[in-house]
């Protein structure tokens, strides 16, 4: 229950503020160590195997959220974030613009929306940060491939191959880069290997255009070579047209009939994939007279501040769930990134405070504690700090400030019912029953939460209405039929009724389904000496009753199997082909294995519950399943093995 604290829609005006007694563990000076602590923690779990079910995000923006240029943690956190991978890189990269795996990311996003072009800068500063990355340079070699810029190409290829052995597919790259600029014994060599490591490559269109002397220089009219390579195109010769293009682009780069041209051959061939994807927005760039590459410029700036904090607002911080840590730490983290920019914005101090406390996060808590009362000072998030403090005295067992800050929090804004709700808990947790129902009946009649509910029906079970305590804790396990509290409430209430019998009933119906729970509660484990024999007791008899049911429904079922299988083997004898017989048969083997299956499962989960005629009906149903499996096998080989089929 302490660990809830749900949307907000704030209202009202700021009130004077008392400085509260703040417990030690809460007061400023604990902030750094607590922080560092926690850092020190997520980091060496980031460094080793996250744990299953973990995500390497998730564990990076733990340590981001409070430590938002640790770069141990950026380095995991941009390999692996999700959704909003380009904001949150462009936010990353403005802070750390020579960070290499921000550049490196970076680089990622622009080669995937295929602007090599663009993207070559920020891979060449992540390469060069990591000259021992042979992947790395091989990328960024690969990169200035296909953003035609030949000289970097033969430059990194060049530092790659220094590392290790070059793949054919690699060289041939280098070699055409040569082969541009114009360097032909180096490009002879590089497609001499390359011919000599794959044969088949000696077809490849860039060996090809080597040998026909594409790359020599500029040779005619490009308007004539595209001319002709459109008609080779319309003939079915993909390589003329392809060479065609290229002659005329040595004569002119940016010859926008030869860039079609190109781009139209590169379309038809699956082999050329990443070239016409990268070329088809060098065209759309050469057509608008640079505005492709500008405008996708212009988009890599961070998002605003502002556009941050709605984002990071957006996010439920309240609810559970299985993500509902992650979207907590997201939350914290955006909610930082906000006050690096703006350290004084009240709404991001609430929200990092709001998620910092919903993850019950000790080391975290100081903090937390800060950024609401940060908050305090802002009329549009007076309401909420004081909540969010109430909760973290509350839970530094400081109740009497925690109460303060509650009823500051009502007083500032009265018709948000979550400073009730808590105030209401805690009041209960205090013995204040009276003041408690008021404020707990309050939030149920808009909220008839199982957590409100199950506190409600404790309190009234103190006051002795013992019926109210049974109608609210029946109400709770409509909601989760295995909460335990409203389990212990339901029988407490029924003794104080004088129905120890239904009473019995339900601890008994507890104890089968969660015993460990039921003798954990103290008025449960003093009740009845003897429940615990009569449960099990009642439970071995439901078990019995299950087991027959089970007995019953399996062997019935392979009764039927039986029956099914005898019918394929009787279609299969009517079959006017081998081919149809042994489908028959196979569908009948399938049945047959099935029904065995299910009589081993049957006779090692019940077969403790068998009766003497459950046992002969069961060994009548598995032989007769057992024996048809056997004999299937070796029929479907026979008929198999006779010749050719004549179907």
């Amino acid at each position: 229950m302490r660990r809830m604290i749900f949307s907000l829609a704030l209202t009202g005006t700021l009130a004077s503020v008392a400085l509260a007694d703040v417990p030690a563990k809460l007061a400023p000076d604990r902030i750094e160590p607590a922080k560092a602590n926690f850092v020190a923690y997520h980091l060496a779990r980031l460094d080793g195997n996250p744990p299953e079910g973990d995500r390497v995000e998730g564990l990076a923006l733990n340590v981001l959220m409070v430590d938002p240029d640790n770069e141990r943690a950026i380095a995991r956190y941009v390999h692996a974030v999700g959704e909003d991978a380009d904001r949150r890189i462009l936010e990353l990269h403005a802070r750390h613009p020579d960070n290499p795996e921000i550049n490196y990311a970076t680089s990622r996003i622009l080669f995937r929306d295929d602007f090599s072009v663009l993207a070559l800068s920020y891979l060449r500063i992540a390469a060069d940060a990591t000259p021992g990355n042979r992947e790395r340079l091989m990328e960024t070699a690969l990169m200035a491939y296909f953003a035609e810029d030949y000289a970097t190409c033969v430059a990194y290829y060049d530092l790659a191959f220094a590392g290790g052995a070059a793949y054919w597919g690699d060289r041939i790259k280098r070699g055409e880069c040569h082969a541009f600029l114009g360097h032909k014994a180096e490009a002879k060599a590089d497609f001499d290997k390359v011919v000599a490591d794959s044969e088949g490559q000696k077809t490849a269109y860039s060996v090809r255009m080597f040998r026909d002397g594409v790359f020599n220089s500029c040779k005619g009219n490009p308007d004539g070579k595209v001319d002709s390579g459109w008609r080779n195109r319309r003939s079915g010769k993909y390589y003329e047209a392809y060479r065609d293009a290229h002659l005329a682009l040595m004569c002119d780069p940016k010859h926008i009939g030869a860039l079609e041209l190109r781009l139209e051959i590169e379309s038809n061939d699956g082999n050329l994939r990443r070239h016409q994807l990268a070329h088809a927005v060098a065209l759309a760039n050469v057509k608008d007279n640079g505005t492709t590459y500008r405008d996708r410029t212009a988009k890599l700036v961070p998002p605003k501040p502002s556009d941050t904090l709605t984002e990071a607002l957006a996010i439920d911080v309240a609810t559970g769930g299985r993500d509902a840590n992650f979207r907590r730490r997201k939350a914290a983290y955006l909610a930082t990134i906000v006050l690096q920019a703006e350290p004084g914005n009240a709404q991001a101090r609430l929200l990092r405070a709001r998620a910092l406390t919903n993850m019950a996060i000790s080391n975290l808590e100081p903090l937390a504690y800060a950024d609401a009362t940060a908050a305090l000072t802002n009329p549009a998030t007076a309401a909420g700090a004081h909540n969010v403090r109430g909760v973290l005295l509350w839970r530094n067992k400081a109740s009497t400030e925690a109460l303060k800050d509650f009823d500051t929090a009502i007083a500032l804004s009265p018709g948000w019912l979550r400073p009730y709700g808590n105030r209401g808990v805690l009041r209960a947790e205090l013995g204040q029953t009276d003041a408690a129902l008021s404020d707990l009946n309050k939030v149920i009649a808009d909220d008839p939460s199982e957590d409100y509910l199950q506190v409600r029906s404790q309190v009234y079970l103190k006051k002795n209405e013992s019926a109210r305590a049974l109608a609210d804790a029946e109400a709770v396990r409509k909601l989760n039929s295995r909460n335990p509290v409203a389990r212990r409430v339901q029988i407490e209430a029924l003794d104080r009724m004088g129905q120890k019998d239904k009473a019995d009933g339900w601890h008994i119906d507890f104890i089968i389904e969660d015993e460990k729970a039921a003798r954990a509660d103290a008025y449960l484990s003093q009740r009845d000496p003897t429940i615990y024999a009569r449960a099990k007791d009642v439970d071995t008899k439901m078990q019995a009753y299950q087991a027959a049911e089970r007995i019953l429904a399996t062997t019935d079922g392979m009764f039927e199997d039986v029956g099914t299988v005898t019918r394929y083997l009787e279609r299969a004898r009517s079959a006017t082909s081998k081919a149809g017989a042994i489908r028959q048969l196979k569908s009948a083997q399938s049945l047959a294995q099935g029904c065995v299956n299910r009589g081993k499962w049957l006779l090692e989960r019940d077969g403790a519950y068998f009766t003497t005629d459950d046992r002969t009906r069961y060994d009548q149903a598995f032989g007769a399943c057992q024996k048809m499996a056997t004999e299937l096998s070796p029929m479907i080989d026979q008929l198999s093995g006779n010749g050719d089929d004549d179907d």
